[in-house]
């Protein structure tokens, strides 16, 4: 019996370090998603904001050759 409890502890281990990887591995893609994500909106956010300055400048450009 302790040899098959001893035979048995091996795998066990290997599989809870096994496990232990898998996690961190799932812990690090969810934090490099939150940090993609992130990123993007930020991103996205500055693009809009300069194609509104654009616009705006477009438009006072329009009312002043109008307005001469």
């Amino acid at each position: 019996m302790a040899q098959a409890i001893a035979r048995a502890d091996a795998p066990i281990r290997k599989t809870s370090k096994l496990v232990d990887n898998l996690w961190v591995s799932m812990k690090n893609t969810a934090q490099w998603k939150i940090a993609s994500g992130t990123l993007d909106i930020l991103t996205n956010g500055l693009k809009d904001a300069v194609n509104y300055a654009k616009r705006l400048d477009r438009s006072l450009n329009d009312i002043r050759i109008v307005t001469g």
